[in-house]
């Protein structure tokens, strides 16, 4: 499970035909709903005979440019295996929610032949309990874990090495840190004190950003447009402020979220750099006898993002770009071809029953209603001639006819082609499994504390719905392959942390083993 949660097709049958899971090492466990998270395969069968190069796990092979080795044809988010700049271009498939928003924009640059390349670093997030981990890097292959602060007291630095050079970090309780490495990793050098300076200032009881750069000023919204978080965090100890041996977030005239990692420009307000969609608001500066000055036009004084203009569809121009896939990767493709004067027709196709909508919320709280975590709204892709095919799933691609074949039969030329189709479960077939969209009721959720869940696999997505589930649910039980959830990806010690941090919450693990098979009253469930 890469992104969200998967669950039953129907959470009513799922309750009448699951009765109990059976681990490799013969342990059999009473269950009445289980979660599977069982690994992730980018999903390209659909791809086959299409001429677009694969690697052996069925990641779309693609260039810093996103092209794959199909003229026309590019490739963006789960699904694609890439160069990654700070490893030194060693080639990697990244499963983050950030990578995907980044990817579809230098898409939607080389498709309008505005040479760019992929310089994003990998930065992502999980809730756990109350606390959040923020990770920046690619640590994969560390020999070495410099912990900085006490994982008893839940607030430390992370730093992974290797061959002597910090690759990755990661933090609880200390967001500036995380956000500080990425901008190291990001600049690929080591930054020594700058002249920048970033100070907040209420402006009528709007918070307002005031950047010093090079004795130059200027003012941009104080929230980032991703999830509203302060884009300036002081870590404090008492009365005295805590400096953790790396400066501020602010390098040049880019600031960084030190919650998610999401850059704007400070003169501009534009972003930069994900997640998130929107840009800051600007505001005027004025320094006189001394004394800076920031107006804001009481209209706008409210406004905490602002929306990049966008043209929209030409009927005479006859060029099409389509792109196969739901997530952040289609949108944001689509709305760069927007803001840069792109208009053609622009159409998404997605097998999802809903717009491109914010899937990592959902293995943080599965009540939300599917309203509420769309990234925009209906009527946004209607006024900039975005056609949105919901419910159909392209099955082939003739990449010589530059044709694609969808699930009903029906067939749609193309241009130019983004394949942005993420990843699939591998829970086998015989299992009914869809990926849960639109949250849980209330209603739902009072029944389910009678219920016992049964958790397979111990990454982000698992560890989030087991926290979430702890104080719902009569018992969850998480099953992993490992000695400690994160063991891989964070190292021991912070993953047996966390789960000290579920074991709080009345979680239970059963580690080194995993789910072979999952039984119902009717059998239905066996494979």
């Amino acid at each position: 499970m890469n992104q969200g949660v998967e669950q039953s097709e129907r959470q009513e049958d799922l309750t009448i035909l699951v009765k109990e899971v059976v681990l490799a090492d013969g342990t059999v466990l009473e269950a009445d709903v289980v979660v599977a998270g069982i690994g992730a395969i980018p999903n390209s069968d659909f791809l086959t005979g299409s001429n677009v190069a694969v690697d052996s796990r069925k990641a779309v092979i693609v260039d810093k440019f996103m092209r794959t080795n199909v003229a026309d044809v590019f490739s963006a988010g789960d699904v694609a295996s890439f160069p990654l700049t700070i490893r030194g271009d060693q080639r990697v498939n990244i499963g983050h929610w950030q990578m995907s928003h980044a990817h579809g924009r230098v898409a939607a640059l080389n498709m309008l032949n505005k040479p760019t390349t992929i310089e994003s670093v990998p930065f992502f997030w999980s809730a756990l309990a109350g606390k959040s981990i923020r990770y920046a890097g690619y640590g994969e292959g560390y020999t070495e874990i410099i912990i900085k602060g006490k994982l008893e007291e839940r607030k430390f630095v992370a730093l992974y090495i290797k061959d002597g050079v910090v690759v990755a970090a990661a933090s609880m309780g200390m967001e500036p840190a995380v956000s500080r490495v990425a901008d190291l990793l990001d600049q690929g050098r080591a930054i020594t004190k700058t002249q920048a300076q970033m100070k907040e200032v209420t402006v009528e009881d709007q918070k307002v950003l005031l950047v010093r750069t090079k004795g130059q000023y200027s003012a941009v919204g104080g929230r980032c447009t991703h999830y509203n978080a302060p884009l300036i965090i002081v870590c404090t100890k008492g009365d005295q402020i805590v400096i953790i041996n790396l400066p501020g977030t602010l390098v040049g005239d880019r600031v960084r979220c030190p919650i998610h990692g999401a850059c704007f420009n400070v003169k501009t307000g534009d972003i930069e750099d994900y997640p998130g969609l929107d840009c800051l608001p600007t505001y005027k500066v004025k320094v006189q006898d001394g004394n800076v000055y920031v107006s804001v036009d009481k209209k706008s004084l409210k406004l905490t993002k602002r929306m990049k203009e966008m043209c929209t569809v030409k009927p005479d121009v006859k060029h099409i770009i389509l792109l196969v896939g739901g997530g952040p990767a289609s949108l944001v493709c689509a709305e760069t071809l927007r803001q840069n004067c792109y208009q053609g027709r622009i159409i998404i196709v997605t097998k999802d029953n809903l717009p491109p909508f914010d899937k990592p919320k959902l293995s943080k709280a599965m009540n939300v209603e599917s309203s509420s975590i769309l990234l925009r709204q209906h009527d946004f892709y209607q006024q900039h001639g975005i056609e949105m095919w919901t419910g159909k799933e392209v099955v082939s691609v003739n990449s010589a006819d530059k044709v694609v074949k969808m699930s009903d039969g029906t067939s749609q030329r193309y241009d130019q082609l983004l394949i942005s189709t993420g990843c699939r479960r591998s829970v086998p077939s015989p299992v009914s499994w869809i990926r849960f969209e639109g949250g849980t009721s209330a209603a739902e959720l009072r029944r389910r504390q009678r219920d016992s869940c049964i958790i397979s696999w111990q990454e982000s997505c698992c560890m989030e719905a087991a926290s979430y589930l702890s104080d719902k649910a009569a018992s969850v039980t998480l099953v992993g392959p490992t000695k400690y959830p994160f063991q891989k990806s964070l190292g021991p010690e912070i993953g047996k942390m966390t789960m000290e941090m579920l074991e709080e919450k009345k979680v239970k693990f059963v580690m080194n083993n995993k789910v072979t098979e999952i039984r119902g009253e009717d059998g239905k469930t066996k494979y």
